[in-house]
């Protein structure tokens, strides 16, 4: 079927408002990354080589410091797992993945992210825009499980070098800003090398059954918006 110059500009016009609409719903994970990491990457920049996360199947890469998480989803809670190590169990009739644990050797922190609504503002008027923080609650130790959910973002490094998650007022417009990870300014470039590197190691076999989230969730979203312009074009 042949599309008339009108009929391509409402297809053009309707998939830039379709994509601008899915955007929204977007969250990012940051990071403030030490000075001390300034130079450790390629370009001579602050930059974190092989400091990764994963979730719900997808690896991420947050070596410049920040990365979108694959969720097409709105959500309003999140678990945070920060620890060195995961160990993957196998399942019992074949070589399949079950699930992913923690390591009981290495050290872990578990954050619970809850998006909470913010009414009024500092001067108690009500905000023309509804806005919202992410109201931070880390576990105790007793109370962090050995199997990790599926749906939890995990940070592959160790948590001794994170001095604080940071929460951002944000909006639901653009992108949902995830509590940023605050490294420790103290730490010397020798002790994030060191933890990068032990992390690295440990993620080898975690990267075997993760797909990289910018190429899958791109290809993922490329494919919706392909079948959604030839539905409107038909």
């Amino acid at each position: 079927m042949k599309l008339s110059f009108k009929n391509s500009v409402y297809l053009l016009f309707t998939l830039t408002t379709w994509t601008l609409q899915t955007q929204q719903i977007r969250y990012t994970i940051t990071t403030q990354l030490p000075k001390t990491c300034l130079g450790i990457g390629k370009q001579g920049d602050i930059s974190l080589p092989g400091l990764k996360a994963y979730y719900k199947g997808y690896k991420i890469d947050l070596s410049k410091g920040s990365a979108v998480l694959p969720e097409a989803d709105q959500k309003n809670f999140f678990s945070l797992v920060i620890t060195p190590d995961i160990e993957l169990v196998c399942s019992k009739n074949d070589n399949s993945i079950s699930y992913l644990n923690r390591s009981a050797t290495a050290p872990i922190s578990w954050y619970d992210l809850s998006l909470v609504p913010i009414i009024n503002d500092t001067n108690n008027k009500k905000l023309l825009e509804p806005a919202y923080y992410w109201n931070i609650e880390k576990r105790e130790l007793k109370d962090i499980p050995n199997r990790l959910p599926d749906e939890s973002i995990i940070i592959l490094i160790n948590p001794k070098l994170i001095h604080a998650l940071q929460s951002l007022e944000t909006t639901q417009s653009g992108s949902t800003m995830l509590p940023a990870l605050v490294f420790n300014p103290e730490a010397t470039a020798k002790e994030v090398e060191d933890a990068v590197t032990y992390a690295v190691l440990s993620s080898i076999d975690l990267d075997t059954v993760h797909t990289s989230a910018n190429d899958s969730f791109t290809k993922a979203r490329a494919k919706t918006i392909a079948s959604t312009a030839a539905a409107l074009a038909e």
